[in-house]
């Protein structure tokens, strides 16, 4: 009988003898920076006005079914030796802030909404968990957990909302956007105890066990201090 420290192997592949390309993409399922073109052209402004930004700041917005129809077509085009598939593993994000529910208590609280059943407002794209899990089913996409909510700490962002500070004026100037990526880095974990981690990810693999019907197998998590892990 397997322990729960062992690992059970069903098959050991010779990577010599066949090389394998990895396809591995983070991510999926964040309402995180910009809901369209209009917003991300402000967003860009608002980096550079307020100088915090990376050298390089990531302007994305959420998939749509049409781009994920498109990316399944492509990858049932092709077939390996074994005549299966190329497969995406794809680390989706469970959680996107409830920007109505936050403004309403003035920024005192975190309120979010389980990707498991909607988005924010102004961010809808469709029904995308069902197209995710079309994907799994077409046996061409493979999920697994990424995040809550992504590279953000709840409890600093909520801080960042309410300070008398350039970093707080630009907190809610993409508030009002619905952006909650700040052009730097707020762990997501940061200002959790141990309790409260487990219960966030617990919360996040919740919601993906009710989208795709199976447990998590593998985890990149967004941020993790050593006690996460």
């Amino acid at each position: 009988m397997l322990t729960s420290n062992q690992n059970h192997r069903r098959y050991e592949i010779d990577w010599q003898r066949f090389p394998s390309v990895v396809f591995e993409s983070d991510d999926w399922g964040c309402c995180e920076v910009a809901m369209n073109a209009e917003a991300a052209e402000k967003i860009w402004e608002l980096y550079n006005r307020f100088g915090n930004h990376r050298d390089t700041p990531a302007i994305t917005t959420l998939e749509n079914s049409a781009q994920l129809e498109r990316l399944f077509q492509t990858l049932e085009k092709y077939r390996g030796a074994d005549g299966i598939p190329p497969v995406f593993t794809a680390f989706v994000s469970l959680g996107n802030p409830d920007f109505e529910k936050i403004r309403a208590n003035g920024f005192s609280r975190y309120e979010d909404i389980g990707f498991d059943v909607g988005v924010p407002a102004g961010w809808e794209r469709g029904n995308i968990p069902a197209k995710l899990r079309e994907g799994f089913e077409r046996g061409i996409f493979h999920p697994e957990f990424h995040s809550t909510l992504h590279h953000t700490s709840p409890s600093l962002w909520m801080q960042r909302l309410r300070e008398n500070s350039d970093k707080g004026r630009l907190a809610r100037a993409l508030f009002e956007l619905k952006c909650y990526a700040q052009g730097e880095h707020l762990p997501e974990y940061h200002g959790m105890n141990v309790k409260e981690q487990y219960q966030w990810v617990k919360t996040g693999v919740e919601r993906f066990e009710r989208i795709f019907g199976f447990t998590p197998n593998a985890a990149v998590t967004s941020d993790a201090f050593p006690e996460t892990e």
